[in-house]
């Protein structure tokens, strides 16, 4: 929710970066922060009348009235897409077993285990379908394995790695639950392609609004949190802070398991911690000592 939240106020020009501060308050009487404004009070009005459409509505209206005063561009409706040729099975294993290519390699495989990990389980939460049984692992690893299939095809096509993206939870809001959410927005992207102009037209203080949205909803995961027992607490907390700072979901989650560990071991609960939990740890410690 952090980092969503953190997204859509970057996005918004709410806030932007300072090399003294780390972050400081954009310019509020600009034009793109009003609109951002207009357009997150809009998403939340209209979602308070139980309108589902209401963050699509928002991002149109906003976008209408970002052209309108010259804020946004029109590129037009229809294009055709560019030809994958140039990137097509474009493989280069040169070098992919020296440590220089492994290194690089571990450091892939460990940002996108954890960051489409810490995805997932954050869009089933605000989906509520996940409760840490058995049923849930299974459709989590079901999951995984599609984003593992995934990556490897567009690897294949020369894209980046691919992932799921927090911005899902905003389908969830709009009440995607099941497999057919997924494959009716799988289509429309397909068909995306060939309105790329008019996707770009779209700004980006128009979607930071639902953003912010989305990123509010999603606080309510705190309420899990075992404030009773600050061993438990610290941790998740950690993680929730140092996911929007250092702008990766992967960092995050690093930090916490150590901190997770380090915290049990120094009270004398390290009996508490999974062994797997530990290895992990140990990963993530080498990672960041390693600067990969």
């Amino acid at each position: 929710g952090f980092f969503i939240a953190m997204l859509g106020l970057r996005n918004g020009g709410l806030i932007v970066s300072d090399p003294n501060t780390l972050l400081k308050l954009g310019d509020v009487h600009s034009i793109t922060v009003l609109l951002f404004f207009l357009g997150f009070c809009l998403i939340v009005a209209l979602d308070y009348l139980r309108v589902r459409a209401a963050m699509i509505i928002g991002i149109v209206v906003i976008t209408v009235l970002g052209i309108l005063f010259k804020q946004a561009q029109f590129h037009g409706f229809f294009a055709m897409p560019p030809s994958i040729a140039p990137t097509f099975l474009q493989l280069n294993f040169h070098g992919l077993l020296s440590h220089n290519g492994f290194s690089a390699v571990f450091a892939f495989f460990l940002i996108s285990l954890f960051d489409s990990t810490g995805t997932f389980v954050g869009i089933l939460h605000q989906a509520g379908l996940f409760h840490s049984t058995k049923k849930d692992y299974d459709t989590l690893s079901r999951g995984l394995l599609a984003t593992s299939v995934a990556s490897m095809v567009g690897g294949v096509l020369g894209t980046s790695s691919c992932s799921p993206y927090c911005e899902s939870a905003s389908g969830i809001r709009a009440g995607g639950r099941t497999g057919l959410t997924s494959c009716v927005v799988s289509i429309l992207f397909l068909v995306c392609l060939f309105f790329s102009p008019l996707a770009s037209t779209v700004p980006a203080f128009a979607t930071a609004s639902a953003l912010l949205f989305v990123g509010c909803l999603m606080m309510k995961s705190f309420t899990h949190f075992d404030w009773e027992d600050m061993t438990e607490t610290i941790p998740s907390v950690i993680t929730a802070i140092m996911i929007p700072l250092s702008f990766s979901i992967a960092v995050g989650i690093g930090l916490g398991f150590i901190s997770y560990v380090l915290i049990k071991l120094c009270t004398g609960k390290i009996k508490d911690v999974h062994p797997v939990l530990v290895v992990w740890a140990a990963v993530f410690v080498g990672y960041f000592v390693s600067g990969v």
